[in-house]
């Protein structure tokens, strides 16, 4: 059996053990989600240390890479570490210049953070996400107080272009200024390029 040979035999049986490959070229495996399984975009246990902080009237959004394909339903799940006000989230589809542009989901309502721990959240619609593309996380909230957990940064996408020194901060992800309510159809444009941990949304598979 040559190399090619042991490749084909290995991707088979793991595939028939449920698993995939990541995103992004990593060797790392992911098991397939079954129905009813909470699923971390990340796929990384480290995010239980990661915050991602709150910005009054201010939308923000983070690329992340899908490491898997899978349809979800509307149910998923936030949790707040640090109280304060009401956030909303979203999911955006991305251009191939790494900017947010139309809404895939979001929170059919605003999420009360003023008590601490585990939000049930319901989507606006159930997302079917493709392995290796790339969506990014957005946020808004109506206080500058609240914390939810967060994605550990190593798992988020940079920019096309970051623009960064080598040795500086990677840009991720896009912030700009909007009311908080209903989130746009359409990410706003003007956003400026910025640096950001994003807050973890569970999603449930279908």
């Amino acid at each position: 059996m040559d190399e090619q040979q042991l490749k084909a035999f290995i991707r088979r049986i793991l595939k028939q053990d449920g698993y995939v490959p990541g995103g992004g070229g990593s060797p790392l495996l992911f098991p397939t989600p079954t129905t009813g399984d909470r699923v971390d975009l990340s796929n990384d246990a480290s995010d239980a240390t990661v915050t991602a902080a709150m910005a009054l009237n201010t939308l923000r959004a983070v690329l992340v890479r899908i490491p898997s394909t899978k349809a979800f339903t509307t149910a998923a799940n936030i949790n707040a570490t640090t109280l304060g006000g009401n956030v909303r989230v979203a999911l955006y589809n991305v251009s191939a210049a790494g900017y947010p542009t139309t809404l895939i989901c979001e929170s059919n309502a605003a999420i009360s953070i003023l008590t601490a721990g585990v939000k049930a959240v319901t989507l606006s619609a159930a997302p079917s996400l493709t392995a290796n593309t790339i969506i990014a996380i957005a946020w808004n909230s109506d206080s500058a107080t609240g914390v939810l957990r967060g994605h550990n940064l190593t798992q988020t996408v940079p920019i096309p272009n970051a623009g960064a020194a080598m040795g500086a901060t990677v840009n991720n992800g896009w912030t700009i200024a909007s009311t908080f309510g209903t989130m746009p159809a359409t990410f706003t444009a003007g956003a400026t390029a910025t640096n950001l941990v994003p807050p973890v949304i569970l999603l449930t598979a279908a």
